[in-house]
C-alpha cells in the first residue's frame, strides 16, 4: 500500500503533467536484511539498476526499481519496510519501468571537481538528502531530470525533492 500523502502527491502533479506514474527506488541491500531475502528481478515489474554495467556483480546490495502497479504484494512490504529502514524512495516519473531503469543507470556516476568518478548513492534516503544539500537546486535539476519527485523518509520524516520538469 502506497503512502496516502505520496499518492496525494500524484493526483497534484497529475493536474498539472499528464502521464505520471510510481516507481518504487529500493536499497537491495536495507531490502534483504528487512525480509532475509535478496531481491529478485521480474520482467516488467522489478529491475536491478546494476544490471548491465560493470557494477552487476553487486545488484543483489544494490539499487532496484520497483513498479507497484506489477508488483503489489512487494510494494506492501516495501510500504512496511519504510519506516523501519532507509531504503524505500517513492519515485513520481512519466517513464515505464524499463525506460526509467535505463535513465537512473546514468545518472548513478558523476565526474567529481578533480575529474574522478564518483558512484552516488541516490538510493539511499541518507546520502540522497545530504546529496541535495550538497548539490544545490541548479546541479540536482541538471542531473536529476527524468523524476518529477523523490519521496521519502529521513531520520522519521517525510521529505520530498522535486526536480523542475
Amino acid at each position: 500500500m502506497i503512502h496516502e500523502e505520496v499518492n496525494h502527491r500524484l493526483r497534484m502533479h497529475s493536474t498539472r503533467y499528464n502521464g505520471l506514474r510510481f516507481h518504487v527506488l529500493v536499497d537491495g541491500i536495507q531490502y534483504e536484511r528487512h525480509t532475509g531475502q535478496p531481491m529478485v528481478a521480474r520482467s516488467g515489474a522489478v529491475v536491478s539498476l546494476f544490471a548491465g554495467t560493470d557494477d552487476e556483480p553487486m545488484a543483489r546490495a544494490g539499487p532496484w526499481l520497483v513498479d507497484p502497479s506489477q508488483a503489489p504484494e512487494l510494494t506492501v512490504q516495501l510500504a512496511a519496510m519504510e519506516p523501519q529502514r532507509p531504503g524505500v524512495i517513492w519515485l513520481i516519473v512519466w517513464n515505464e519501468l524499463e525506460a526509467q531503469a535505463g535513465m537512473l543507470r546514468k545518472m548513478i556516476n558523476a565526474t567529481g571537481p578533480d575529474g574522478r568518478q564518483i558512484m552516488l548513492r541516490f538510493w539511499d534516503p541518507r546520502a540522497l538528502a545530504n546529496l541535495h544539500r550538497a548539490l544545490g537546486e541548479r546541479a540536482w535539476n541538471d542531473h536529476f531530470r527524468g523524476v518529477l519527485e523523490w519521496n521519502f523518509i529521513e531520520n522519521g520524516t517525510r521529505l520530498k525533492i522535486i526536480t523542475d520538469a
